[in-house]
């Protein structure tokens, strides 16, 4: 019975470098839908916000803890997207052939 891995150093380069790009191809797909829940999360907070901003019927000091809410909830959006955007290019800093590849 013959052995299907790779015998030579060029086929396990080749067999390592598909499995890097199967890897790379699914952080770039990780880092789509994060930022894709982000702007989902940021536009339906905005929304909300915009909601409250127009309704009259909610008393003086009941809108400034809503509003201190809301603005807590954009902050904290604001951090994660912070820390996300780091990671993004702290990866692509340390990975620069892979942002040339994904060019080509």
């Amino acid at each position: 019975m013959s052995c299907s891995l790779p015998h030579t150093i060029e086929e396990i380069k080749e067999c390592v470098q598909k499995q890097c790009d199967i890897d790379d191809a699914a952080r770039q797909e990780a880092i789509i839908a994060v930022s894709k829940l982000f702007n989902k999360e940021y536009h339906a907070k905005q929304a909300l916000k915009e909601q409250y901003a127009e309704c009259k019927d909610i008393p003086p000091e009941r809108r400034v803890v809503i509003q201190k809410f809301l603005e807590d909830e954009s902050m904290k959006d604001h951090i994660s997207f912070e820390e996300l955007w780091k990671k993004y290019k702290i990866y692509h800093s340390q990975n620069p052939l892979d942002a040339q590849r994904k060019q080509i």
